[in-house]
């Protein structure tokens, strides 16, 4: 009972205590919604529901606890047992060949290349087995667009283009296959480019073996990262140099910074919020909380928000720049984002028709008809997992009076409050509800899976056509067994790691551990990791792409701890 009551008394059981419950109240939420349809369906529901989390919170406490204790007993057991010399010579004779190798290497340069070596090869059996590039999600419908309609529509510039100019190529050289396959070797050198310099980062600041060991296997071995390092959406560039910017915005917080690296970090930062049009959110709402967090360090707080605010104005003007210059169908393309920037609203709407249709008074149904060309077809349209179908209803009246759109659902939503919170999380429950499954059957998709892989025909003509030819049909065959019949959901280790929710478990804690520890350097990082994650639950649904960089940045993280662990030991 002491022991109980020195736990409590501690400062991190508050953090502990926050942390299960978010997972508890996740479990409970996400569980009801996936097996019953609804939060709760009665009053008893209420009441089992607060039990189970009450019950959930406890174990899961408990369990925490019981961990940390074991782990601690070892270690206290351990250095007991072990001088110091003797655990040098532990080290020594534990080490494999892999590290004997990189031992022997002298050098961060030459470690660099090993690293990039390592991982660009482990993901060369992939690219030949979704010969020349796995076109899926939206990267054929860019290049369509853009290279035969002229259009843009919402896709960022920068990247469409990047698709389109290796395409060109192709077509060029008499293979537009062959200049897909040329962007699958640029992209694979990019993305093993930016981990291979993670891992380097990692080691320089734990300095521990088997951290960095598991960041190459990670990066190297991981399914998700293979597939995507050949796969045509633009989340993936994107990845790369959030993990770039993260890891010279946190090696320049302390450090005085020269101008050469001050440029260098724009220059990513502009790169990183072309490369994806919400990212923006990433840096604007992060600002205040930055702020917060440095406000008693002045020079380092002026230093930050000086830096986003540089980025922020630069990569605005970068973008009306090139929207001016490009000779496409701008305004379409400003229409049509401005209509997905309304789908959490649209999909709340289609979630109180089809729930309470008998309710509606009839001005509700003429508004919704109003903004949303049909409060019959909305309902119908409605999808709990995606918010396209429904997001395509908003009218042209809706477009040009949000402000109207958007108090008329609120007064909805107030109105029917269970459904309006519901259409919410279960469009968004796969970011944050592990055992998710409607994440991974989007049925809207040509192949509902946790991972989009099907031949997508570009080109209209025999020259201009992209003709696919596995060099390993059997590794594309397993893959797509794997992934878009989600067999991976019957193998219990992967299953948890190939969730997009696990990744939602780790930025949280991560963000809790920063601010337990009063760490401001980390916690600049979780604050811009979390509030990433967070503008994912904006998005028509929950698909890995969307949270892929926080899923890369999960190294990062653990690095980030450990050596906090470090130099708390040295103290």
């Amino acid at each position: 009972m002491e022991k109980i009551k020195e736990i409590i008394k501690e400062k991190k059981f508050k953090y502990i205590c926050f942390f299960w419950s978010i997972i508890s109240i996740q479990f409970i939420l996400g569980g009801n919604l996936q097996s019953k349809g609804h939060i709760c369906t009665s009053k008893s529901q209420v009441l089992l529901n607060i039990f189970m989390f009450i019950f959930m919170t406890v174990i899961f406490i408990a369990l925490h606890y019981s961990i940390l204790e074991i782990y601690n007993r070892k270690k206290v057991i351990k250095e007991k047992k072990e001088t110091v010399v003797k655990n040098k010579q532990q080290e020594k004779s534990k080490d494999t060949v892999f590290n004997k190798v990189i031992n022997k290497i002298k050098g961060t340069k030459h470690k660099g290349i090993l690293y990039f070596l390592i991982i660009f090869v482990c993901w060369i059996p992939t690219v030949l087995a979704f010969y020349p590039a796995n076109i899926a999600y939206d990267g054929g419908y860019q290049i369509g667009n853009y290279f035969f309609e002229n259009k843009m529509l919402h896709h960022p510039v920068l990247i469409t283009k990047l698709y389109t100019t290796f395409y060109v190529i192709g077509i060029q050289i008499g293979s537009p296959a062959r200049g897909m396959f040329l962007f699958s070797l640029f992209q694979m050198t990019f993305m093993a480019f930016s981990f291979s310099n993670t891992v380097i980062f990692i080691e320089e600041q734990t300095n521990k073996k088997w951290v960095r060991n598991i960041s190459i296997l990670f990066y190297a071995l991981f399914p998700y990262n293979q597939l995507f390092a050949v796969t045509t959406t633009k989340d993936v560039i994107f990845a790369g140099f959030v993990l770039i910017f993260l890891i010279h915005l946190y090696r320049n917080i302390d450090k005085k910074t020269d101008i050469v690296n001050y440029i260098f970090l724009i220059i990513i930062g502009v790169l990183m919020l072309l490369s994806r049009n919400n990212s923006i959110y990433m840096l604007e709402v992060s600002l205040p909380f930055v702020i917060i967090v440095l406000i008693k360090e002045k020079k380092k707080m002026l230093k930050i928000a000086t830096l986003f605010l540089i980025i922020i104005i630069s990569y605005k003007c970068a973008n009306k720049l090139i929207y001016d210059n490009n000779n496409t169908e701008t305004m379409k393309a400003k229409s049509t984002e401005g209509s997905m920037r309304t789908s959490t609203f649209t999909q709340a709407v289609g979630r109180i028709v089809r729930d309470n249709e008998e309710k509606l008074t009839n001005e509700e149904k003429e508004k919704i008809t109003y903004y949303f060309k049909s409060y019959k077809a909305i309902g119908k349209l409605y999808k709990q997992n995606i918010a396209d179908d429904a997001g395509g209803m908003i009218s042209e009246e809706g477009n040009n009076n949000k402000k109207e759109l958007i108090k008329f659902v609120l007064e909805l939503g107030r109105k029917y409050p269970m459904s309006f919170i519901e259409s919410f999380l279960d469009t968004t429950r796969g970011f944050w509800y592990i055992c998710d499954t409607s994440f991974s059957n989007i049925d809207t998709y040509k192949h509902p899976g946790s991972f989009e892989l099907y031949d997508y025909g570009i080109g209209r003509g025999e020259n201009y056509k992209v003709v696919h030819n596995s060099k390993l049909p059997l590794l594309k065959m397993f893959d797509e067994w794997l992934f878009t019949s989600n067999a991976y959901q019957c193998i219990p280790i992967l299953y948890v790691f190939l969730q997009p929710g696990i990744y939602f478990y780790f930025a949280l804690a991560f963000l809790l551990y920063a601010i337990y520890k009063n760490e401001k350097n980390t916690l600049v990082i979780a604050i811009l990791l979390f509030v990433f994650y967070a503008s994912c639950y904006m998005a028509n649904c929950s698909i890995v792409r969307y949270m892929y960089p926080v899923m890369v940045s999960t190294p990062i993280m653990l690095a980030l701890v450990e050596k906090n662990k470090k130099e708390e030991e040295n103290e």
